[in-house]
């Protein structure tokens, strides 16, 4: 992500209308995979502790992501970018908390 980041804007792709459109949901899914990931990294604390970790990895990697493309010519650092990458992050870390807590439900009703 960092490095998808700090391309300059003539290095990307072009952008379709629909990305620059919904450039929010691509930032709120790349960090929700991420919070995801975090959340199931922190899988031994509990569910809670593992949800703060989510959200809390989506709000620094996110804000280290703007800071980091403010510093890249041709781009700027978003505050609205940064919301939707710790939404996301947080709604990723909440999806493993729910799978998690079901596989957890599904293994003692098997028991």
């Amino acid at each position: 992500m960092l490095w998808l980041g700090s391309r300059r804007p003539d290095d990307l792709p072009a952008q379709d209308w629909w990305l620059a459109r919904f450039d929010k949901l691509v930032h709120g899914g790349m960090y929700g995979l991420s919070g995801f990931l975090a959340a199931y990294a922190a899988r031994w604390a509990p569910i809670r502790r593992a949800l703060i970790a989510g959200a809390l990895w989506g709000a620094l990697w996110g804000g280290l992501d703007e800071t980091w493309q403010s510093y890249t010519p041709g781009r700027f650092a978003d505050s609205w970018d940064w919301l939707a990458d710790v939404v996301g992050a947080g709604l990723g870390a909440g999806l493993w908390a729910w799978l998690d807590r079901t596989r957890s439900r599904a293994e003692r009703s098997n028991r």
